[in-house]
């Protein structure tokens, strides 16, 4: 029986990875994907807990039954790069065991490679680079999805396009659920030069095809 053909979205060194250069921030160097420097694992340095309060009951308000549970996880609250993060969360054993196949949702805000440079990080990325750190982010982040998980990727114009293929391929263009645009502006006036941009768009996708049970 003749291999059913498949439609991909293809990039300059695609079959590559990415290291951090030691240049600084959103430097990246090409490698094989067996580079031991990129097969690295880096584990999670757990600096603090922190206990919270419930806060209390207002009269004027109603509250469910569950609102008298005690919390039964706790949360988590990572700061550092985050294909490193990732990589641990599915490979350190103990975080694994945790992680990997519980989460119900996940919401991303990537860079939208948009050419405007911000505090915490360089959002004017090469497509093939930004293409690159996302496809190796989004494996991951397929891993930690329950069966009836979801992911929500929100976008600007700039990627978004690419951004579908990508996932199409990743997760599987039937499991894609909406396109969910969201109006971010109001008024402003379009000129004979340029459109005002007033929407960004929020991608959803299942891992395995339902997002309800």
């Amino acid at each position: 029986m003749e291999k059913a053909q498949r439609l991909e979205l293809t990039w300059y060194n695609k079959d590559k990875a990415l290291i951090p250069t030691e240049t600084g921030k959103y430097g990246y160097t090409w490698v094989d994907p067996a580079d031991p420097r990129y097969c690295e694992t880096h584990t999670l340095v757990f600096d603090e807990y922190v206990t919270g309060s419930q806060t209390p009951k207002n009269d004027k308000s109603r509250y469910t039954e569950r609102a008298d549970l005690e919390p039964q996880d706790d949360n988590l609250l990572i700061l550092g790069e985050s294909g490193d993060v990732l990589e641990a969360l599915t490979r350190v054993p103990e975080l694994a065991e945790k992680y990997v196949g519980k989460v119900k949702l996940i919401y991303i805000d990537p860079p939208f490679n948009t050419a405007q440079t911000f505090a915490n990080y360089e959002d004017n990325l090469e497509h093939s680079v930004w293409l690159t750190m996302m496809r190796d982010r989004l494996v991951n982040l397929k891993k930690l999805l329950r069966e009836d998980g979801s992911i929500w990727v929100h976008l600007d114009d700039v990627e978004v396009h690419r951004m579908r293929l990508l996932l199409d391929e990743i997760f599987g263009s039937e499991n894609f659920i909406s396109e969910v645009i969201w109006q971010k502006a109001y008024g402003g006036n379009n000129s004979s030069v340029e459109f005002v941009s007033s929407t960004d768009t929020v991608l959803v996708y299942s891992k395995k095809g339902i997002i309800y049970s």
